[in-house]
């Protein structure tokens, strides 16, 4: 052991000293080190590595990869820092790489992107343009993937110059899936844009959602069907055919369980591939009422909610702990857009595509059942006249504290009431329990409603 001092220059730690050993030696030196009285401590001479922290100038709004307090809401509330997911830390083990795939299933991509382009997955086995199934997977010149929408090779249907689209435009944006092929993979450390969580990756299209935001049953499992496929093929040809695709994210949900669903995720995990799916928005409890493909049960099947930067479940998230499993950065996230541009979206809904005023309030007035609402004319005007995401909240919130809301849903919740139990947690005193809150409220619906959603009873069955 040869003992000098740490450097030749001022000692920043009186009496530090520099002890050399062979590499093999370290342990056994530091053991006997620590056991001299003339020693206050030994310890390895640690190896420390840069941290990996991407060139991408919007990367410092990106809270959900490295969250150090800056705003994480729309209007600029701060978050908690280190409420993210590490992402520094993964990027000093690996920043990702392009021989895995990662498919998309939602609307399609802009596979020009100036921060997606190098990241979008080319079919080795396809040769683009000349018309030919040349790999014999049963498409024709499936470049970037498929759209099972249309039917065709064409994954980015958005045909307007710039984004977002006119409010007259009436077909397929694609943003949505723009949005969240950014978040997954935005080429890292280019200079440009974002970052996405993978550096490098291969990014497959899979498009089955149209410019509705909507998509059926059959075309998804066509989608699937596509991904499993070509898993299969990148399998048996070597790797010169199809694609090494060990993951697809999935960013849509629906009422209603198909049984040809549940089994298509399965034939999906017995090939290798993970298939993670978004919760859904509703703010509601999955184990209660569940939404799908997220409350499925499969082995390769992960749920997952949406968290706010503040380190707690976003209010719209779905949540469970039984079908949903865990949650990431869902609010204010920042990711690519159609034409080369950049925006924040919440969920995994299409929240910045503006269609028109009279299209808004009557989807929202289908949806409560009253498409007559003394009020449509009034919001349909306020909204040509300033139709933005604001305005746009404040006619929501005014429909759903409007008296005919109230009026239309309040007696179905009583009704709803009583069947969770709440008015008869004994099923011998049901009448009696009920008897007795209607004195109490003097029959007044709306306290015994509002009772029950402050009670600790509403709390454990439906959550905070």
């Amino acid at each position: 052991m040869r003992v000098e001092r740490l450097s030749s220059g001022p000692e920043i730690i009186p009496g530090l000293r520099l002890a050399r050993v062979a590499p093999t030696e370290t342990l056994r030196a530091i053991e006997a080190l620590r056991k001299r009285a003339d020693v206050i401590y030994a310890e390895p001479n640690y190896i420390r590595r840069k941290t990996n922290a991407p060139n991408d100038p919007r990367y410092p709004q990106m809270w959900g990869l490295n969250n150090i307090g800056q705003s994480t809401t729309s209007g600029g509330n701060p978050g908690k820092v280190g409420n993210d997911v590490r992402a520094e830390q993964a990027w000093n083990v690996t920043s990702g790489s392009r021989s895995v795939v990662v498919g998309v299933v939602d609307e399609g991509i802009d596979v020009n992107h100036e921060d997606l382009r190098d990241n979008v997955w080319t079919n080795p086995g396809e040769v683009a343009g000349n018309g030919v199934d040349d790999d014999g997977n049963g498409l024709v010149d499936d470049i970037n993937g498929w759209d099972f929408a249309h039917n065709d090779g064409s994954v980015f249907d958005y045909t307007a110059p710039s984004y977002p689209p006119a409010q007259d435009y009436s077909g397929d944006v694609d943003d949505h899936g723009t949005h969240v092929a950014g978040t997954i993979g935005a080429t890292g450390n280019n200079g440009i844009g974002v970052v996405g969580v993978n550096w490098q990756v291969s990014l497959m299209s899979l498009k089955f959602l149209t410019g509705e935001g909507e998509g059926t049953s059959v075309d998804l499992l066509k989608a699937l069907g596509y991904a499993k496929s070509m898993r299969e093929l990148w399998t048996s040809s070597g790797g010169t055919k199809g694609a090494n695709l060990r993951v697809l994210n999935n960013s849509y949900g629906g009422d209603g369980s198909s049984q040809a669903e549940l089994e298509a995720i399965r034939a999906l995990g017995a090939a290798g591939i993970l298939f993670v799916v978004a919760a859904g928005n509703e703010g509601l409890n999955n184990d209660m009422f569940p939404v799908y493909p997220s409350s499925y049960i499969s082995t390769n099947l992960i749920s997952v909610a949406a968290s706010s930067g503040g380190g707690i479940r976003a209010s719209f998230s779905n949540s469970g702990p039984a079908t949903v499993h865990l949650a990431a950065p869902g609010q204010h996230i920042l990711s690519t857009t159609p034409r080369n541009t950049y925006n924040f979206f919440s969920g995994t809904s299409n929240a910045a595509t503006f269609n028109s005023p009279t299209v808004y309030v009557d989807a929202l007035l289908q949806t409560v059942g009253l498409p007559g609402h003394p009020s449509r004319t009034g919001w349909i005007a306020t909204l040509d006249s300033n139709n933005n995401v604001q305005t746009r909240a404040q006619v929501l919130r005014q429909l759903v504290e409007s008296a005919e809301v109230y009026n239309k849903y309040y007696n179905e919740a009583f009704v709803i009431m009583q069947y969770f139990g709440y008015l008869r947690r004994t099923a011998d005193a049901s009448y009696l329990n009920w008897i007795q809150t209607m004195n109490q409220t003097s029959g007044d619906y709306r306290t015994m409603i509002n009772g029950f959603m402050n009670s600790s009873e509403y709390r454990r069955r439906f959550g905070p």
